[in-house]
């Protein structure tokens, strides 16, 4: 994820960073194939022209103050190119808080490299977000140095206004001015160096004059606090005396509160009671009314009840006469069974005498078709009057007759 991150801040894809920011990438972590251990806000601040990137970053989450093999931060490369937008992005980090004095590897910090690169705006951003003009590189040249040295006055005049030393020296114990040949430089520097020792000799004055003050104003100070503690003791004594007499008053204005309170607070309740007992007089009233009509409706009620019971008497009767036949009817349908089965036995046997009969009836119905046949073939053989033929006759009657009984076997 982190060369996707790199990929997104080269090719300048804001949406990404931040999509891949909420994805949980660390916007910090150093490309797999950086020699110089750069961070994507390195890579921005040295190569990308893009200050909307630089931003983007910062925004989601870059660290400010990563520092790559050469102890160089994002803030180096900013410094030294004059990225000015990109300076102002990095010090707006809500994530981290900008360092403007972070050296390098030499000692170097960002105001010392963009004083080195000569440039004036980018050493007045540095300046506004409290960069250090008075750190000097592990050689002790300080960033006034390199501007003595290229005689850039409007850089002197910048850096001993925000409170470069003029009379710092490197490790050979070379002063600013000792490294130009300027008459105009060396005069600044002096003139720089000589207002610095007045004003350092004013100081001392001033720190002596504050003491002596201090002194007698803590004398003038003791003395007045004296006094106001004894006037604040007889104040205190004063009111505590009129506290006394105030709580007092109270006090008895309180008691009588509270006896008026519990006097009113009598009356209402003998008012209560008043009104309970008027009401409890009034609920009794209508209790009589009430138990006056309750008796005439109690008389009609019993004149009901005593209707209502010659009628009960009859019902009993007749729930009586009703038990008796339900008596009878359970004692016929307890016996229903038996005469059931022997009412099925009945049918049985007329189904079998049904069967009988209908054999019967069959027979009887062969024989009388049998003996039409034969009464047909007999009365041929008469006409015919011829004895064989009644012969054959009457073998055809037993073939007809055999035939015959088969077929109603079958």
């Amino acid at each position: 994820m982190r060369d996707r991150v790199w990929h997104a801040a080269v090719t300048g894809r804001t949406e990404d960073i931040k999509l891949l920011s909420l994805e949980g990438a660390d916007l910090s972590e150093v490309h797999s194939r950086s020699k110089k251990k750069w961070t994507p806000l390195h890579k921005v601040a040295a190569e990308v022209d893009a200050v909307e990137v630089c931003e983007a970053l910062v925004k989601y989450g870059a660290d400010v103050n990563a520092k790559d093999t050469d102890g160089q931060t994002p803030l180096h490369f900013a410094s030294e190119l004059g990225k000015d937008s990109f300076i102002s992005a990095m010090a707006a980090s809500k994530h981290f808080q900008l360092d403007p004095n972070m050296r390098d590897i030499k000692g170097r910090t960002p105001l010392f490299r963009a004083v080195e690169a000569k440039l004036d705006v980018t050493v007045l951003a540095l300046l506004s977000i409290r960069a250090d003009p008075s750190i000097p590189n592990y050689d002790m040249v300080s960033p006034l140095h390199l501007a003595s040295r290229e005689g850039n006055l409007s850089l002197i005049s910048l850096l001993i206004g925000e409170g470069a030393d003029a009379n710092s020296k490197d490790l050979d114990g070379k002063l600013p001015s000792d490294y130009t040949d300027d008459m105009t430089v060396k005069k600044v520097l002096a003139e720089a160096s000589k207002l610095k020792e007045e004003l350092s000799s004013a100081k001392k004055l001033g720190e002596f004059i504050g003491k002596q003050t201090n002194e007698i104003l803590a004398r003038h100070e003791l003395a007045a606090r004296a006094q106001a503690e004894e006037a604040a003791a007889n104040a205190i004594a004063g009111l505590k005396e009129e506290r006394e007499r105030r709580e007092d008053a109270e006090r008895r204005l309180a008691s009588h509160k509270l006896q008026a309170e519990a006097a009113i607070a009598k009356a209402a309740r003998l008012e209560v009671r008043t009104n309970e007992a008027e009401m409890e007089r009034s609920t009794a009233e209508d209790k009589v009314l009430m138990m006056g009509d309750e008796l005439v409706e109690l008389k009609k009620r019993i004149e009901q009840m005593e209707r209502q019971h010659i009628a009960d008497e009859k019902k009993i009767d007749e729930l009586q006469m009703i038990a008796t036949k339900a008596t009878s009817v359970k004692s016929e349908v307890e016996n229903a069974p038996a005469d059931l089965q022997r009412a099925n036995e009945r049918i049985k046997a007329l189904e079998f005498d049904m069967a009988d009969l209908k054999t019967q009836l069959a027979e009887e119905k062969f024989q009388r078709t049998l003996d039409k046949e034969a009464y047909t073939i007999v009365l041929r053989v008469l006409r015919e009057q011829n004895e064989g033929e009644a012969d054959m006759a009457e073998e055809e009657v037993r073939q007809a007759r055999v035939t015959a009984t088969q077929d109603h076997r079958k």
